[in-house]
């Protein structure tokens, strides 16, 4: 029944552009998800390791992460974002990993989205991803880590061309970081 109420309030948030920033309008959705070939002899194209299907939430990230990581746009970063505000559970896990996995390869689109969105769920998604990335380390070596992110993002925003207030959001962004909220 829970599932049923975050799709409807998904769908009705998205339709009116009120999901995640009130003060934003957002245009219907235009691209379909992509479908199942409805194949019983073909896997699933999203089935877990231990051979459960994701769920909706999770399904529609993956969909979004990929076209995301091909070519940004705007209505689909406010898609994740509206899916970062109302999921929880695995859904959020799986939004938090994909706002890593674009951080990596959409710096610039993802940097800019969220400076023009300061109060996206997806921002604080991403930063709970890179916190509980980090929680494999301990001690030392965590420190160690969290430098050396901060350094491969700062070197990663030059290379890209991000301006300089781009390149200070990141530093923002990193500075939120903190894996001590997952031990």
């Amino acid at each position: 029944m829970n599932r049923f109420k975050n799709q409807r309030l998904l769908f009705i948030g998205l339709f009116l552009g009120t999901a995640c920033q009130p003060s934003e309008r957002t245009p219907t959705v235009s691209q379909p998800l992509a479908r199942h070939s409805g194949n019983t002899n073909t896997p699933h194209p999203a089935v877990h390791a231990d051979g459960v299907l994701p769920n909706k939430t999770e399904a529609q990230t993956a969909s979004l992460e990929k076209s995301l990581a091909l070519t940004p746009a705007p209505q689909q970063w406010k898609m994740l974002d509206s899916l970062a505000c109302l999921a929880d559970g695995a859904g959020s896990e799986a939004i938090s990993l994909s706002a890593v996995n674009l951080w990596t390869v959409q710096l610039q689109s993802l940097t800019a989205y969220l400076m023009r969105h300061p109060k996206s769920c997806l921002r604080r998604s991403l930063v709970w991803g890179m916190s509980e990335n980090l929680t494999v380390f301990v001690g030392e070596a965590r420190a160690a880590a969290l430098i050396s992110l901060k350094k491969e993002t700062s070197q990663r925003a030059s290379k890209d061309g991000l301006t300089p207030a781009e390149q200070q959001y990141c530093k923002m962004i990193l500075a939120d970081v903190k894996p001590e909220l997952f031990d």
